[in-house]
């Protein structure tokens, strides 16, 4: 089988980061971090930090790494291959996602905000594969090295790109909007997620608004819109397209496991399905079409598409389960990550399942800050709400949930999510709905790899 033909030349990287070139060039076909996932004729880039990458910089050319970028502390002449020396590594990798934005023509977007970016990002990337040829950052790769990384992976065909921004800290964000120059920025809804790190909610909302930063001068903003943040994410518009999305202009509701939503884009009602039941998802469908709808793609061809849309894992998946003793249970895994607004969704979405018995597995929202104990007690709300029958939950913080719920709600706490399985699983019953959500760092995802895995 012959091979692909390869993005670039080896001194053509070299080159773009201002070092000499080699004498005799040669094709690499990919960029690699991680030798898990290194495939032969890739360059590997070893990243420093909990781990040093340096340290497999060997196993790289085992596999078949064409060559290696390494800092002057690396002994070359340890391992047999061809070792690029760099300043540092780290921006090694990031100045080659900026070379390679630069060369592509495709339109890229780039997804921040508090609630929804994974989901929005892989809705935009099920839309935009029926337009053409598509890249998208795989899974979470929103940090330093997952931008470039996914800056990395256009080629000469890529039509569209839809790059996801994150950030936990002040100043996080910017530079990674300046790697991406997108051609539209969204920002979602906004949360107190990492409010712990920020201070403030308003703080949030500019480190936010610093994706707009970045935009081509031609470029369009779309902002999740009806927070009191609104002004703050405007703040850095200066003279772009945008639109401020009211979400109170559509019209959404459940039947039979399904959301039924009607929108008007570009002046046209648009009427879809999303195959699951989750309103807290519509606002981001609507940004998804908007974007379309910015660049000039059929709108209804857009929506049309979302009826055949996929939720990613643990963002809301919902299955039918038998257990092994016949119990036949729904399980609502939602269980990547949370913050108030995205609990407090996802318990009252709840409401749209027919249930004989409505349970809620939580662990603890991380990153809060001094008012992480309001945060989780004030959740007391969305499980009346919601008409949460049990509640079972883990982390210190979520004591302060479980310790002011009536009796009759308790079902379990513990400080490990591993530890809420036996006492779970003797508690159900056929007909019940468990919904599962907290923190990756409250690893309440354990209690969904039980339930679909049983030991």
């Amino acid at each position: 089988m012959t091979q692909a033909k390869a993005p670039w030349g080896l001194n053509e990287l070299i080159s773009a980061l201002g070092l000499p070139t080699l004498s005799v060039d040669a094709p690499v076909y990919g960029i690699s971090i991680d030798t898990r996932t290194l495939k032969p004729g890739d360059l590997y880039i070893p990243m420093e930090g909990q781990r040093d990458g340096h340290a497999f910089v060997a196993d790289a050319f085992e596999k078949g790494a064409i060559a290696a970028f390494v800092t002057s502390s690396f002994d070359i002449f340890s391992v047999k291959g061809r070792c690029i020396v760099v300043p540092d590594t780290l921006i090694a990798l990031q100045q080659l996602g900026i070379y390679n934005r630069k060369k592509s023509s495709a339109k890229i977007i780039a997804v921040t905000g508090s609630v929804g970016k994974t989901t929005l990002k892989e809705m935009l990337g099920h839309i935009l594969h029926s337009f053409g040829k598509t890249v998208i950052s795989k899974a979470s790769y929103n940090n330093c090295w997952g931008v470039p990384l996914s800056l990395l992976d256009l080629r000469s065909d890529t039509e569209f790109g839809v790059l996801e921004v994150g950030m936990n800290h002040p100043g996080e964000i910017e530079p990674l909007a300046h790697m991406i120059v997108p051609d539209i920025a969204i920002i979602t809804k906004l949360a107190e997620a990492h409010i712990g790190h920020m201070g403030s909610f308003e703080a949030i909302a500019h480190e936010k608004s610093t994706l707009l930063n970045a935009l081509k001068p031609d470029g369009t903003a779309l902002i999740y819109g009806g927070s009191s943040s609104d002004h703050i994410l405007l703040q850095n518009i200066k003279g772009h397209t945008y639109k401020l999305c009211d979400m109170s202009n559509l019209k959404a509701y459940v039947h039979h496991g399904k959301t039924r939503v009607s929108a008007i884009v570009d002046n046209r009602t648009l009427h879809y399905i999303l195959p699951f039941a989750a309103l807290h998802h519509v606002g981001n469908s609507i940004l998804a079409v908007e974007a379309c709808h910015a660049m000039q793609l059929d709108v209804q061809q857009a929506a049309t598409m979302l009826e055949t849309f996929e939720l990613p894992a643990g963002r809301g998946v919902t299955r039918n389960i038998v257990l092994s003793n016949n119990i036949s249970i729904t399980l609502i895994d939602d269980s990547y990550n949370a913050n108030p607004v995205s609990m407090r969704a996802g318990l009252l979405s709840l409401k749209d399942y027919n249930a004989d018995r409505r349970i809620a597995v939580l662990g603890e929202m991380r990153e809060l800050g001094a008012e992480s104990s309001k945060y989780h007690s004030d959740l007391f709300a969305s499980l009346e709400e919601a008409n949460i029958d049990l509640l079972f939950c883990c982390g210190e913080e979520m004591s302060f949930l479980y310790n002011i719920i009536p009796e009759n709600l308790k079902g379990f706490h513990a400080n490990r999510a591993v530890d809420l399985i036996t006492p779970l699983i003797t508690s159900l019953r056929s007909g019940d709905v468990i919904f599962v959500k907290g923190s990756n760092g409250s690893k309440v995802s354990e209690v969904v790899n039980f339930l679909l895995n049983p030991q």
